[in-house]
């Protein structure tokens, strides 16, 4: 006598759950690594601006005795006069307008979230957005973040998925 058995096709909630889990921490790794290379990016957008208006600024200076701006202000990719990248401004922090390259001479760079200080004397530049923009989150802390974000929005389409299949074998 053969007893017919009907197995069923598919996957378990657990199974769907642990599928879950790694698609989560594979896009948390994903993301992190990503808006690293972009925090990266704009670190050296910023630097190359910088250097190239510390150059500019001496070339100007050199020619005119003089500089086209003050201390506070703040110069854009508009000006006609130093070619800066969009959306990064850059504002002159210290300047003594009588002898702007023998003193103190400073200027900040930012893009979105990044900041970068330049000694215009001798053209150093410094990180200065890690402290002020990063609110100190670790590494840990920010992958948990991604995981968690992602793992709570794979869950609910989960759960949306086997509702919509059990919706669907009702109707049969």
């Amino acid at each position: 006598m053969k007893i017919f058995s009907h197995k069923k096709s598919g996957l378990t909630i657990i199974e769907l759950l642990v599928v879950n889990c790694i698609i989560s921490i594979l896009t948390a790794a994903a993301l992190l690594a990503y808006f690293s290379q972009k925090d990266k990016a704009y670190s050296i957008v910023i630097i190359h601006d910088l250097k190239n208006f510390s150059k500019q600024s001496s070339l100007y200076y050199m020619e005119n005795n003089s500089l086209p701006y003050s201390k506070g202000d703040v110069i854009e990719h508009t000006n006609r006069i130093f070619d800066i990248s969009r959306d990064v401004k850059i504002k002159v922090t210290d300047l003594n307008t009588q002898k702007p390259f023998s003193e103190k001479f400073t200027a900040v760079g930012t893009l979105r979230n990044k900041s970068v200080r330049i000694n215009m004397l001798n053209n150093t530049t410094s990180d200065i957005s890690s402290g002020k923009n990063k609110s100190e989150k670790s590494f840990l802390t920010e992958f948990l973040l991604y995981f968690i974000y992602i793992l709570g929005i794979g869950t609910i389409l989960v759960v949306i998925l086997i509702f919509i299949s059990k919706a669907g074998s009702a109707k049969k």
